[in-house]
């Protein structure tokens, strides 16, 4: 017989983006793909690579799909102009609140009270900008070594217990990587405590760029407490837009063999669609009919695992 389960339970939910690479890296043992809402995720990599570009496509996605809002602790600044733009067109049309107070301390816990009322999504931009008040409101040259660990153990903690109360929060923690002072490898800043209760933890990177500026995401699922770890996805962003999902449909065709792009003339089904940079064209005019036949056949395709790497040029 199989074991019983007693006490409140609930099932982990997943958000199918229609980003098959992505979907298909957090599939777990029974099959389920997409993205777990609940977790409490960190998303890092090198400098200039998109990590919050990404991670504000991603969020506004999700929130749409919850119809809720987002709450954003902003530690680096940004521009108000393109973080709409990336919203917008992610199709997101709830609210994004702007997090401010005197000190990071604060803007922190506004962070967790926000899941408390109208926001399902929250993201630190960035941990590795967190300057605690023994910092911030010291001399230059004192030492403070320890106190960002400290602060992200304690908001890691806390928020941990939110979303253990309400599985429908997720929040995103974007953050940097570092060489390992007196070792091999790299670290993240923060400390070792949002690494053991993060759900979720991606590392990506740039894995090509494109004349125009667009560029093609890779991340990897390093840590996944809802599936399989190691998974590898990835995402094609439109230039000075964000996520694409029909670039990234197009993208994710040729990664899973179901197309070609000989000479960068792409074919899927023995039918040529055009050259590469046409789609590149269409995506800036708005137009997604060219990228219909590649979403229609991923959505027609079971689940599979990109199993290598493929280079997609451009003239």
């Amino acid at each position: 017989m199989p074991p019983k389960l007693e006490g409140k339970i609930e099932r982990v939910t997943r958000f199918v983006t229609g980003l098959k690479t992505f979907d298909l890296a957090f599939q777990n043992l029974k099959g389920d793909i997409g993205f777990p809402i609940g977790a409490m995720t960190e998303l890092s990599g090198p400098t200039g690579c998109g990590k919050s570009t990404f991670t504000f496509g991603l969020a506004g996605l999700i929130a749409e799909h919850l119809t809720s809002n987002i709450a954003l602790a902003d530690l680096e600044g940004f521009d108000p102009d393109f973080l709409y733009t990336i919203l917008d067109n992610a199709g997101f049309n709830g609210t994004i609140y702007l997090l401010q107070d005197k000190s990071d301390e604060k803007i922190l816990d506004k962070l967790k009270d926000s899941l408390l009322d109208d926001c399902s999504v929250g993201i630190i931009d960035s941990i590795g900008a967190i300057s605690p008040i023994a910092e911030s409101g010291g001399e230059l040259g004192e030492a403070n070594m320890g106190r960002r660990a400290k602060l992200m153990a304690q908001l890691s903690r806390k928020l941990s217990k939110e979303l253990r109360d309400d599985r429908g929060n997720s929040i995103f923690m974007i953050n940097h990587v570092h060489p390992r002072l007196g070792g091999f490898g790299t670290v993240t800043p923060g400390g070792e405590t949002k690494n053991y209760l993060s759900g979720i933890i991606i590392r990506v990177k740039r894995k090509q760029e494109f004349p125009d500026q667009s560029y093609v995401i890779e991340g990897k699922v390093s840590k996944n407490r809802y599936g399989y770890r190691d998974r590898k996805f990835y995402v094609t962003m439109l230039a000075g837009t964000g996520i694409h999902i029909g670039l990234s449909a197009l993208v994710d065709c040729l990664l899973l063999g179901l197309a070609e792009a000989p000479r960068n003339n792409v074919k899927m089904d023995d039918v040529s669609h055009g050259k590469l940079n046409v789609f590149f064209q269409a995506a800036h005019a708005g137009n997604n009919d060219p990228f219909l036949p590649f979403i229609e056949k991923l959505a027609d395709k079971s689940p599979k695992l990109v199993d290598e790497e493929v280079e997609v040029e451009e003239e």
